[in-house]
């Protein structure tokens, strides 16, 4: 799928639209915190709860807890539960799980590629913006006619 300019079009096609719909579906799906963490985690390999937490500095256990069950839920991750005492719980990727990694992994070469200009022009405008605030005039009443 490719993107075109579409500069002097005054509207978005129903394409467009469809693909802003199907893009923010797929991101929803693994916008909490966590959940592209768990991904990155369990493409390395089947892992217990204990491990998960262990990797994931900064997640509470309900957090880790509630992720997994929403990936568990979306078909991304495969939940093991072993008749033992105490109870071994493992998890895992499913071939769904599995095809977000080329996804991910293009993010991440993305990002090596391109962040350190986003910080450049995040750096520029802040440096811009602290020298010469933006100052909007009121509106006289008889521009607000016209």
């Amino acid at each position: 799928m490719t993107m075109t300019s579409t500069h002097g079009s005054s509207s978005p096609t129903h394409q467009d639209l469809e693909m802003i719909d199907r893009t923010r579906e797929a991101r929803d799906l693994l916008s909490a915190k966590w959940k592209v963490d768990l991904l990155y985690l369990l493409a390395r390999g089947i892992h217990r709860y204990s491990r998960l937490y262990d990797n994931l500095r900064g997640a509470s256990k309900k957090m880790l807890t509630d992720s997994l069950r929403s990936l568990e839920r979306d078909g991304f991750v495969e939940r093991e539960v072993f008749a033992e005492v105490p109870a071994r719980v493992e998890y895992s990727l499913t071939s769904l799980g599995w095809s977000t990694t080329e996804l991910l992994i293009a993010l991440a070469d993305w990002a090596d590629e391109h962040m350190l200009a986003v910080e450049d022009a995040r750096s520029r405008y802040d440096e811009l913006h602290r020298r010469a605030p933006i100052v909007t005039a009121p509106v006289s009443s008889a521009h607000a006619a016209a």
